[in-house]
């Protein structure tokens, strides 16, 4: 399909999306940072989380899911072309929570995203 052909299909973007996504990766960068102190200022942090294996994985797969739903609102929501998502997602992808703080877009961003959708009409 082509790009027109795809903005057509997709409706404009809500600043109420974005703001749940971000709310989501400030829950999720908090975790991250109550986990690290945790291990960095406990002087026994095994005894404090017990097995340290658990919140590892738990936290990678909650960065997984996260980074699952904002690759799939870039390849499917954003109106951008083809390199840009691709860049997107490499970035998202290979720098993990910076990346994904990285892409979250502005206001005036989807605002002008959304002024694209319209122009493409």
């Amino acid at each position: 399909r082509g790009m027109k052909e795809f903005q057509k299909m997709t409706k404009t973007i809500k600043w109420s999306e974005i703001l749940w996504l971000k709310r989501g990766l400030l829950v999720l960068t908090s975790l991250y940072f109550i986990y690290f102190a945790i291990i960095f200022y406990e002087p026994q942090p095994t005894s404090f989380l017990g097995n340290r294996m658990f919140p590892i994985w738990s936290f990678t797969g909650l960065n997984y899911s996260f980074s699952a739903v904002v690759l799939w609102y870039n390849w499917k929501r954003f109106p951008l072309e083809r390199k840009k998502k691709l860049e997107n997602t490499w970035m998202i992808l290979l720098l993990g929570i910076i990346g994904l703080w990285l892409w979250m877009p502005t206001k005036k961003e989807v605002e002008s995203m959304n002024i694209s959708l319209k122009d493409s009409e």
